[in-house]
């Protein structure tokens, strides 16, 4: 089995020397830079998650305002069958053929709607 692991992280007020020092150890403690906010990390064990979690704790605050911090981590297993795949076998083009909601769907669909959903918004 083996660990899948996102940091997605922004700055406001960015110190642009201090967000590159912080992507840098990252990436030196087992991650890979993925884009401008975002790196990656695929292993069998967790070390470089703990790595991370020390890195990002020490040095979040120096980069700048922290706007926004995300870390994922999901353990994958072996290939499986997604639940209930027998009695969806067709799931994919039936949903493809679903209509997409549209603008031109209010104004046709109004009324039902209305009724549905009480009085809809006015856009102005």
């Amino acid at each position: 089995m083996t660990n899948v692991a996102t940091i997605s992280l922004d700055y406001n007020h960015q110190s642009p020397n201090e967000y590159q020092r912080l992507i840098n150890a990252l990436v030196q403690s087992g991650w890979e830079y993925a884009d401008t906010s975002a790196l990656v990390y695929d292993s069998e064990n967790l070390a470089g998650v703990r790595l991370a979690l020390e890195v990002l704790a020490r040095a979040m605050e120096t980069a700048g305002e922290l706007s926004a911090l995300a870390l994922q981590v999901q353990l994958v297993g072996q290939s499986r069958s997604a639940p209930a795949a027998v009695n969806h076998r067709r799931a994919l083009p039936k949903l493809l053929k679903e209509p997409l909601p549209s603008a031109s769907l209010w104004g046709s669909q109004a009324s039902s709607r209305a009724s549905m959903f009480g009085e809809l918004p006015r856009h102005r």
